[in-house]
């Protein structure tokens, strides 16, 4: 819920400002779906076995989601900052797939921080050590978002790949689907690590 508010009024304030981006702010199903996939999953196993990793799992995927629609939504849009393509380093335009820049990266480390904030705050038993995971996962599930966005979204590049001779394209909500899955299984790893 954390997530759709904040994200919803961030999205309709640029859009109020004038501000465009390649991809309109309203959600559909399958950008929905792209974005909810992993926790609902994540959600349904921990309801299962009872293992809180999944749990982190499926929190983690959403403060990618977060990261991620902060990220793109405040980073260099508003303020005066260069936008430049994760691969190349090539300036780029705001708003552009595959683009960070320094208000952005912070706009995305402040959206998984914040998912992560929450869940200490609603949780009986989290700590900050669980905190740190589910925001770092979450903000690197973002950053994985923007290398694939570079790599198989921006104008420059093809986003087809082939895969057992068949050509597939990579869409927005591949890549958010990914990097959202990406994202909890991150924290699944870093779970592991912390509690060894």
């Amino acid at each position: 819920l954390i997530f759709f508010i904040s994200s919803s009024l961030i999205s309709k304030n640029k859009y109020q400002e004038g501000v465009v981006s390649e991809h309109s702010f309203r959600r559909d199903g399958s950008q929905v779906w792209a974005n909810g996939f992993w926790l609902s999953l994540w959600l349904l196993v921990w309801f299962l076995s009872d293992m809180d990793v999944f749990l982190l799992a499926g929190i983690a995927s959403i403060a990618a989601s977060a990261s991620d629609t902060w990220a793109t939504e405040i980073g260099g849009n508003r303020l005066k900052s260069k936008t430049r393509l994760l691969t190349t380093w090539k300036v780029v335009p705001p708003g552009s797939d595959g683009g960070i820049s320094l208000p952005g990266t912070l706009a995305s480390l402040a959206g998984s921080t914040l998912i992560a904030m929450t869940y200490l705050v609603l949780s009986t038993d989290s700590s900050f050590g669980v905190v740190a995971v589910i925001a770092l996962a979450g903000f690197s599930g973002s950053f994985i978002d923007s290398y694939l966005g570079a790599r198989f979204q921006h104008k420059e590049v093809s986003n087809f790949v082939s895969l057992a001779g068949r050509r597939f394209q990579i869409n927005n909500n591949f890549v958010n689907w990914f990097s959202t899955g990406a994202a909890s299984f991150i924290s699944m790893i870093l779970t592991l690590i912390i509690s060894l």
